[in-house]
């Protein structure tokens, strides 16, 4: 994390003042665990696989993704002063139900203007053959809100066209106002 911060001239923006401060991010994804370095910037979780009430992560992206966003502690993440609100929408193999990613996307829309909520990472891909209907949908929710303020980010997936090793895709814009990013750093990384 310490190399990216300096590869992107973190320290920089810092200076500057921006630090995540008064932002506050939703993740769908697998959950996220209450890392010491994570903890304090936990605001809120839910949990549309177990319907649990406590955070929790049984695959470990969702935490990953979550401390690369706004840990601070030992460790910091890209905006540390930044809440995190995470859904836990895939289970512990990360896959998922198309329906439980939609309703994760309309709780977002439904509460993100009263809970503040500026930005949605959104680290759900589909596979190749998922449905036409599914796909449109999430896109539409999607689109409502880019609309609505929300900034939508994604990740571009792991079924994408092969890059090779060194290559950097950044800023592939999937739809309107939804922008997706990947990276390849080494040769045995997989996307």
């Amino acid at each position: 994390m310490n190399r990216v911060k300096q590869l992107v001239h973190a320290e920089n923006v810092y200076r500057m003042g921006y630090t995540g401060k008064n932002i506050r991010v939703v993740t769908l994804d697998t959950g996220v665990y209450l890392h010491p370095d994570l903890r304090q910037n936990v605001v809120g979780f839910l949990d549309f696989v177990a319907m649990k009430r406590a955070c929790y992560d049984d695959n470990g992206h969702g935490t990953h993704v979550g401390g690369i966003l706004c840990a601070n502690g030992r460790m910091k993440g890209m905006a540390p002063q930044a809440q995190l609100i995470a859904l836990k929408v895939l289970g512990k193999d990360g896959g998922g139900q198309t329906e439980r990613v939609i309703r994760g996307l309309q709780w977002v829309l439904a509460h993100h203007k009263e809970l503040g909520i500026r930005i949605l990472n959104f680290s759900v891909g589909f596979l190749p053959g998922a449905l036409d209907r599914e796909q449109k949908q999430i896109m539409e929710l999607l689109e409502q809100l880019w609309d609505d303020g929300v900034t939508v980010v994604t990740a571009a997936g792991n079924n994408g066209p092969g890059l090779r090793w060194g290559q950097v895709m950044t800023g592939v814009l999937l739809g309107k106002g939804v922008v997706a990013t990947v990276a390849v750093v080494r040769p045995d990384a997989v996307l």
